[in-house]
C-alpha cells in the first residue's frame, strides 16, 4: 500500500478513472479498490458511479475460482460480494459469499454456482453470426450456379450448399454452447427453426410448376 498511500486523493482518483474503475468514496476505499484491480474488474457503468457499494477491506484472504466460460484463475477477496468480469475473455457474472476452494468438492460448488449466474455478455452480433451463417452458405451455392452456368454447361451446386449448411450450423450450434457463448448457438437454433420457412417461400415464389401444361 505504500506506493499508493502516498498519492493524493486526486492522483488516485485519476487511476482508477484511467482504468476504469468508480471514483467514489474515501481515500482508503480508493487504495483499496486500485490494490485489486489487478485481480477482477468491477462492473459499473459510469452513470452509476454514486451507486457502487463500499469496498471492504475487513480481510486480506482471497480465494480463487475458475472464470466459468475461459477457465482463467481469478482471484476475489473472500467477503466480496458483487459482479466482476473475467479480464481474459470478459464474460461478466456475479460472485457471493465465496466458500474456501481448497477442498476440490467445493471448488467444484463454485465452479457450478459461476456457470448458473446470469450472464451479461449476449452479443447480438454473435446472435445474427449465428442465425445467418448457414443460409449464406445456401445463398452462396445458388450464386455460384448462376455464374458457373452457361448455355452449354448447367452446375447445379445448391443441393452441395443445402448439404453443407446444416452441418456448418451443427458445428456453430455445438461451439457456441462448448465456450458458453449463448448467443451464438441461440442464433443459429433460431436459423434451424426459420430457414425451412424461408425456403419454402422461395419455392413458392419461384413458381416451380412455371413451364407443365396441367391437364
Amino acid at each position: 500500500m505504500g506506493a499508493l498511500d502516498s498519492l493524493t486523493v486526486v492522483e488516485l482518483k485519476q487511476r482508477l478513472k484511467d482504468k476504469g474503475l468508480p471514483v467514489s468514496g474515501k481515500k482508503a476505499e480508493l487504495i483499496a479498490r486500485l490494490e485489486l484491480e489487478d485481480d477482477f474488474i468491477y462492473l459499473k457503468e459510469e452513470e452509476e458511479v454514486d451507486n457502487v457499494p463500499e469496498v471492504k477491506k475487513s480481510s486480506e484472504d482471497k480465494v480463487e475460482m475458475n472464470c466459468f466460460s475461459c477457465d482463467v484463475r481469478i482471484k476475489v477477496p473472500s467477503d466480496y460480494s458483487g459482479k466482476v468480469k473475467c479480464p481474459a475473455c470478459n464474460s461478466s457474472f456475479r460472485v457471493s459469499e465465496i466458500e474456501n476452494p481448497s477442498d476440490p468438492f467445493r471448488s467444484l460448488l463454485l465452479r457450478v454456482r459461476g456457470g448458473l449466474v446470469e450472464k451479461e455478455n449476449f452479443l447480438w452480433s454473435h446472435f445474427w453470426f449465428g442465425f445467418f451463417a448457414p443460409l449464406v452458405i445456401v445463398g452462396a451455392s445458388v450464386v455460384a450456379t448462376n455464374s458457373l452456368s452457361s448455355a452449354a454447361y448447367y452446375y447445379n451446386l445448391l443441393p452441395y450448399g443445402c448439404f453443407l449448411a446444416p452441418i456448418f450450423g451443427i458445428v456453430l450450434l455445438f461451439y457456441g454452447h462448448s465456450i458458453g457463448d449463448r448467443a451464438l448457438y441461440q442464433g443459429v437454433l433460431a436459423g434451424f427453426v426459420v430457414a425451412p420457412v424461408i425456403l419454402f417461400l422461395l419455392l413458392i415464389l419461384s413458381d416451380p410448376f412455371a413451364g407443365v401444361e396441367m391437364p
